[in-house]
């Protein structure tokens, strides 16, 4: 009896519906697997799109939900039928390589198969004398912790996909399914518009990202607006298939006129509707002012048009509606956001890759996935290590941190070496083949419909992807995976064309396997131990997340506040809010790390938390000293054991002393959870007495930051500094040179340890400062050098300009001379002053302080006659300015007696410059017009020019 039901469901054809035989926990299972779908669709992407920690965790559990649901079902049914397909070769093997990147590998064949981690790491592979060891480096991925989180999201990647590719079988469920990824669309674009016009700052109304807000465009629940559109593109296959589906059904020559005639009205409105959402969709996209989400909308459009008219799908009536949407569209975007769409995409219109990638951060970032790639061999730095890996690589530092590669193709190759882009270009392969053979085998409108939908939106899938990595951010990637599940079923569905729309729901498809009772239970418990496996990688850091927020949210009101106290004179007030912050700062690293101990980011934090509390407690005490001093005094001292040492930081440092130690233990733990963080090397190298090391530890963990991060400032600003307190100045001036020509915050630093210390043409000499520095430069060196130097620094400053006058904008001009003349002032070369004041002029004319100085040199030259009409234009300004009407008086009785005089001088001749010049120093005050904003109006403060104090 048992034997012929099992026979009976076996052959089936209605098997995947309900059948008269299934049981309740059948039946609420399937209920459980599509509410698991639609929340993987409608609730996973208001968790910043699942890109935060939290939405992670969520797509994992809603994955592991629906798979062990589905296994559920099956063995409630006695079993039943799985799909088979190439696919799932590819995604066997696509674990084993993650896994393989995490199982610990004996030295050499470390050595063999990734060849780059010994050069890298040679702490790990060459133990140092007098140093304790990390030990062997076992694993190919460089940063585990990552890889481990990333193999959890990948397989719950699979469980997804596979569940749908049973799931979704029929044309029904597929229709079902894609109607749901079109509702997914527009119901994120309908949230996007609402909150964009009532914008707080905060996503979804409530919760206040650390970086970004919600005023500036469009973007949803996505901290990226990229990834925003790109959801919504995805949609709009779907989205037109539904609209094009109603349209056929109303006109379907095999459904009687009554039916035809009933369903007019339900046509006409569900098409309204449709539009509308439509609509909803592109306008969404439209004010997201994504370039590459643009681009994939219009691949998708066209695609789906294009295949729509293939399988004979569009009609006359089509262009009218077309048109009709083009101009509604029009009318929208006039009303509100067409100058700012407009202006971010005329970048496309120049046609040049300068344009588009002004600030090359793009193609940077792309040179250097390519170099790791190059040097990463056949299994790459792992998955999930880009944010590291690709500082080794990137020729010049960037202050902004790519995360992620600015192309999915790149990234998957750097993180996964060869065989990552051997398996990624064979599952396109796979699905372009599968597409091609959905096409080929359609025979029925509505299955027309459908495949063209999903290829539209695989398509701009794959071109989106190649200017942005869309593919990380779960929301996308798992409506991507549904569709490429709706792909592989749709290319093995066959249908009679006589037949009518009921047989449509209950053809079977091809391809299928049996699975017995017992294969799904064996299925479910893989399932279960995998989804409590993937639920414990992912808690902790999901939990976590959350004291990481507030840490930075706390990291960046205590940054403002430095700035307001170094502008302002601090008062009790202001220290009690920045105790109040570096509190909460440490309060929440050490709660992330406790949810979360493998953050190596986490522990490095802390430990540079550790070593500012102790700076700042050491500036209160009589004995104040930095820790470079200690280190020096303690390796001198030569201490017979660690407690000795303890003991005389305790006598020296009382309990503060605490915080070395546990900014020690700290920058230990993040080089030992991720090796390529090079500031925990710095670290080290400061406070390596504590383990009582010598001078030769010093050097290899110096050595060490270099390998892993060659062109950071940071690294190469510190580096330089050790080496000069260690009496290095070679080795510091080489350092040194190479961080001041990477335009690093250390500039400053760096001119006031150099300058004054060598000569200025010296100084020059070895690091060729452009008008960026050279305000600060002549600063310094009136302050602490000799009158020979402020001679070399003006001579070399008047060529420097007359070289760099020649191609930059007038505003930069204008400053560039401006500054030139404050030098020139400075040394009483006022002819020359004077000169350069006319070039500035003559470039800025309408410029407030270019005139007020030209202005009162002009009166202390006493060429009162040229001098008057610069007053008197700055006096019609500001008519409330003393020092101008003072001026002005001073003209007056001056000017009679001097009329004859100045009348007889031959005015002065200056060759006016053609072509504008280079940006100058930030030093020099950032005045209006800088930009490249007007700059004939008045500042609302009565100052003069830096550097000028004329007296009247």
């Amino acid at each position: 009896m048992i034997g012929r039901y099992r026979q009976h469901l076996r052959y089936s054809p209605k098997w995947g519906t309900r059948v008269k035989c299934e049981s309740l926990i059948a039946e609420y299972s399937l209920h459980v697997v599509d509410a698991g779908f639609l929340a993987v669709l409608f609730v996973a992407p208001l968790f910043l799109g699942g890109r935060h920690d939290m939405g992670r965790l969520v797509v994992v559990l809603l994955s592991v939900m629906v798979s062990l649901a589905w296994c559920c079902r099956q063995i409630a049914l006695g079993g039943g039928t799985r799909t088979s397909t190439r696919i799932h070769g590819l995604l066997v093997v696509s674990i084993v390589l993650v896994v393989l990147q995490l199982v610990p590998l004996p030295g050499r064949w470390i050595g063999f198969l990734s060849p780059r981690t010994n050069s890298l790491l040679p702490l790990w592979s060459t133990p140092v004398q007098g140093i304790p060891s990390f030990g062997k480096w076992q694993t190919l991925s460089l940063t585990p912790s990552a890889t481990r989180i990333s193999l959890a999201m990948f397989l719950a990647y699979g469980l997804l996909f596979l569940t749908a590719l049973n799931r979704f079988r029929k044309l029904a469920h597929i229709e079902r399914l894609l109607n749901w990824i079109a509702l997914a669309s527009i119901g994120m674009a309908a949230i996007a518009i609402v909150e964009y016009f009532t914008s707080n700052d905060l996503f979804l109304w409530f919760y206040q990202h650390p970086f970004r807000s919600t005023g500036d465009y469009t973007q949803g629940s996505f901290a990226n607006r990229n990834h925003f559109a790109h959801f919504l593109v995805l949609g709009i296959g779907p989205l037109l298939c539904w609209l094009f589906r109603h349209q056929s059904d109303a006109s379907n020559p095999t459904t009687s006129p009554r039916v035809r005639f009933a369903s007019v009205t339900v046509t006409s409105r569900a098409t309204i509707w449709l539009t509308v959402g439509l609509m909803i969709v592109l306008f969404a996209i439209f004010l997201s002012l994504s370039r590459g989400g643009t681009i994939a909308m219009i691949v998708a459009l066209v695609t789906t048009m294009g295949l729509f008219y293939r399988a004979d799908q569009v009609s006359y009536r089509t262009f009218f509606v077309a048109g009709g949407l083009v101009v509604l569209m029009l009318c929208m975007l006039s009303l509100y956001g067409y100058e700012k769409i407009s202006s971010r995409l005329d970048d496309f219109s120049a046609g040049s890759l300068e344009e588009i990638d002004s600030h090359k951060g793009r193609r940077s970032i792309w040179a250097a996935n390519v170099a790791s790639i190059q040097a990463g061999g056949f299994f790459g730095s792992g998955a999930g290590s880009h944010r590291e890996i690709y500082r080794i690589y990137m020729e010049k530092p960037c202050r902004t941190e790519y995360t992620h590669a600015e192309n999915g193709y790149l990234q998957l190759a750097t993180e996964n070496g060869i065989l990552g882009a051997c398996v990624l270009l064979l599952a396109i392969g796979s699905i372009a083949a599968i597409s091609f053979q959905a096409i080929r085998s359609q025979n029925s409108p509505r299955i027309a419909l459908c495949v063209s939908a999903v290829i539209a939106s695989l398509t701009a899938s794959l071109v989106h992807s190649v200017v942005d990595f869309v593919w990380f951010i779960p929301a996308c990637l798992s409506m991507t995976l549904l569709l490429v599940a709706c792909a592989v079923n749709l290319s093995k569905l066959k249908l009679e064309p006589q037949k009518d729309r009921r047989t449509l729901h209950n053809a079977s498809t091809q391809g299928q396997v049996w699975a017995s009772k017992q294969w799904w239970l064996t299925a479910g418990v893989a399932t279960l131990l995998a989804g409590v496996w993937m639920s414990t990688v992912m808690v902790g850091p999901a939990i976590a997340s959350l004291s990481w927020d507030r840490y930075l949210r706390a990291s960046i009101a205590n940054a403002k506040l430095t700035q307001f106290r170094n502008l302002q004179e601090e008062d009790s007030e202001t220290a009690a809010s920045h105790e109040m912050y570096i509190n909460e700062m440490m309060a929440e690293l050490q709660e992330h790390v406790r949810w979360y101990p493998q953050s190596a980011r986490a522990h490095l934090r802390l430990a540079n938390r550790h070593i500012q509390q102790f700076e700042q407690e050491q500036h209160h005490n009589n004995n104040a000293m930095e820790i470079s001093q200690i280190r020096d005094a303690a390796m001198a001292s030569d201490f017979t054991s660690s407690q000795e040492l303890r003991q005389w930081l305790t006598r020296a440092f009382g309990g503060n002393s605490q915080h070395l130690y546990q900014a020690y233990g700290h920058a230990w733990q993040a080089i030992r959870l991720n090796p390529l963080q090079g500031q925990a090397y710095l670290y080290l190298a400061n406070l390596c007495f504590l383990a009582g090391h010598q001078v030769n530890a010093i050097d290899a963990y110096l050595d060490q930051s270099l390998r892993v991060r060659p062109q950071d400032s940071d690294i190469l600003f510190e580096v330089g500094k050790q080496h000069l307190l260690l009496g290095r100045v070679e080795q510091t001036v080489d350092y040194w040179t190479r961080a001041f020509d990477n335009d690093s915050s250390h500039q400053r630093q760096i001119v006031q340890y150099m300058a004054g210390q060598v000569a200025a043409a010296t100084f020059v000499e070895y690091f060729h400062p452009d008008w960026r520095t050279l305000a600060m430069i002549w600063q310094r060196y009136r302050e602490v050098g000799q009158p020979e130097d402020l001679l070399f620094l003006l001579h070399y400053s008047a060529s420097l300009a007359e070289a760099d006058s020649q191609n930059q904008k007038l505003a930069t001009q204008r400053h560039i001379w401006l500054a030139l003349a404050m030098m020139q002032s400075h040394v009483d070369q006022a002819d020359a002053a004077l000169i350069s004041l006319q070039k500035a002029y003559q470039v800025a004319p309408s410029n407030y302080y270019t005139r007020h100085a030209l202005g009162f040199a002009l009166l202390k030259a006493q060429q009162y006659q040229f001098a008057e009409p610069h007053l008197r234009w700055c006096l019609a300004r500001k008519p409330r300015d003393k020092q101008l009407q003072d001026a002005l008086i001073r003209v007056a009785k001056k000017g009679a007696l001097s009329h004859v005089l100045i009348a007889q001088q031959p005015e002065r001749q200056f060759n006016k410059m053609e072509r504008p010049l280079s940006p100058i120093s930030q030093s020099i005050p950032d005045r209006k017009g800088w930009n490249g904003e007007s700059d004939a109006q008045a500042p609302s403060q009565s100052s003069s020019p830096a550097g000028w104090t004329p007296s009247p």
